[in-house]
């Protein structure tokens, strides 16, 4: 048996983290120029952003906001779909009744 933490989205933590750190992986990180700081988002994430005053904290932030994105959609939003990244698929698996079935 695993010691693993679960999230408040039954999902384990390290799988989540896992998740986040793919989707960061290919981040676009931009330099906010009036304000000073870095501002980052995940491609295939809508929502989710970073930010900081290094493009690690920036990165580190984005992380977190994923994180937090896929807990929200999968408790809020049902049906909501999460992008499958990096082989990592979290969705919830399609049920089907069979009383559907037996018409």
């Amino acid at each position: 048996m695993t010691n693993a933490v679960w999230t408040m989205s039954g999902i384990p933590e390290e799988v989540l983290h896992a998740y986040a750190l793919a989707a960061v992986k290919h981040a676009k990180i931009r330099r906010c120029w009036g304000e000073g700081g870095y501002f980052s988002t995940a491609r295939k994430i809508q929502g989710a952003w970073g930010q900081g005053e290094t493009r690690k904290e920036a990165r580190n932030d984005l992380r977190e906001a994923v994180e937090g994105w896929v807990v929200v959609s999968l408790r809020h939003c049902p049906g909501a779909t999460i992008p499958v990244i990096a082989g990592i698929d979290l969705n919830p698996p399609v049920m089907f009744s069979t009383n559907l079935l037996e018409g």
